[in-house]
């Protein structure tokens, strides 16, 4: 077994804390198998990149040899990477992906037993699944575990557009799933009448609605960590409110001081503010 961890990085703001945070728990909780990391981080800053370009386990991309970045939006562009990513740690001989978000990491030492009980189950993937910010049918990419075989098979691509087939929009409006990355994996697994395993938030404590996420008691997903504080549900809050556009932005502020709270917490003792969420 070959595993490559895949990884986009943004790190903005005041995210530097859980980037290191990132990278320590990958290297603590490392599989006993052979695993490297794909990553690019074009607009990560100079600090971010040079620490990991310093990493032998870190293969760092540079945007010419990946398809050139997508302007439409940010998960467009963070699936496009993702995918060329994929297509390299395959290449290159890699049995298994995960895939993480430069705010997420695993937390247990038997995170890759559990994912891999469910592929050998015959799941076509395991991976979490936000059934709080809306989700129905989204594996999405801040933890997923999959096989070289499924993409091999399928072939599936993190964001398809709107229009790439009418199978694939059919899929939107029968599972009323929104775009976002994440949503081809799951239309890949329908249309092969595959299931895949849906890791919920196992939170006993929970700070937020949807940060600072535990996934089956294997991964933890900061959330939004280096975008404006508002989420889908949020917006979806923000509909009956009599002006839209200022509820949005009250639930912005209020999410960014929370977030800070949190991150101050990730900063001071990340196993501690685990044992928190997990109600200890």
């Amino acid at each position: 077994m070959r595993l490559a961890f895949v990884v986009v990085y943004l790190v903005r703001g005041n995210a530097q804390p859980l980037f290191r945070r990132h990278l320590e728990f990958i290297r603590r909780y490392a599989p006993s198998c052979e695993w490297w990391l794909e990553a690019v981080a074009h607009r990560a800053p100079d600090s971010v990149r040079s620490v990991l370009a310093a990493d032998p386990g870190i293969r760092l991309h540079t945007p010419d040899v990946l398809p050139p970045p997508l302007v439409d939006s940010a998960s467009a562009e963070h699936g496009a990477y993702l995918d060329a990513m994929i297509e390299c740690a395959i290449a290159d001989g890699a049995t298994h992906i995960c895939t993480l978000d430069d705010d997420s990491f695993p937390v247990r030492a038997d995170w890759l037993d559990v994912a891999l009980g469910h592929l050998d189950a015959g799941q076509a993937m395991a991976a979490a699944m936000r059934v709080e910010n809306g989700d129905v049918d989204l594996p999405h990419p801040s933890f997923l575990v999959t096989t070289a075989d499924f993409w091999r098979e399928h072939r599936p691509r993190f964001l398809p557009p709107r229009g790439a087939s009418p199978e694939f929009d059919a899929y939107l409006r029968e599972t009323r799933q929104r775009p976002d990355t994440g949503v081809g994996y799951g239309f890949a697994a329908h249309r092969a009448g595959l299931p895949w395993a849906k890791l919920l938030r196992s939170n006993a404590v929970n700070d937020h609605y949807l940060m600072s996420g535990l996934y089956a008691d294997i991964a933890f997903h900061f959330g939004g960590a280096n975008r404006r504080k508002i989420f889908a549900q949020d917006k979806v809050t923000a509909r009956s409110a009599a002006d839209r556009v200022a509820a949005v932005d009250a639930i912005g502020r209020a999410n960014q001081a929370l977030s800070e709270v949190m991150m101050a917490r990730v900063d001071a003792d990340m196993d501690g503010y685990l044992t928190h969420l997990r109600g200890g």
